[in-house]
């Protein structure tokens, strides 16, 4: 477990994401990890981050949110 200071959010604990295969050495922040939008009708993840603007999704009504690929097809 790492008891490092976290860059990003300036605590010590063990709240780091294991390093996937090829990086080598760096850890995530589980408290900045970027969260995935979900579906409004279904609740699934979406592919989009949150802070993703809304002019460069697709599948995103205006007014309502952002659907998946599959509800947005049964619309």
């Amino acid at each position: 477990m790492n008891k490092e200071l976290c860059i990003n959010c300036n605590e010590v604990g063990s709240h780091f994401v294991p390093p996937s295969l090829g990086e080598e050495g760096f850890f995530i922040c589980k408290k900045n990890k970027r969260e995935k939008d979900l579906c409004v009708l279904c609740g699934k993840e979406t592919k989009y981050y949150k802070d993703t603007h809304v002019d460069l999704r697709e599948n995103y009504v205006d007014g309502a949110g952002q659907l998946c690929g599959n509800c947005s097809d049964n619309v």
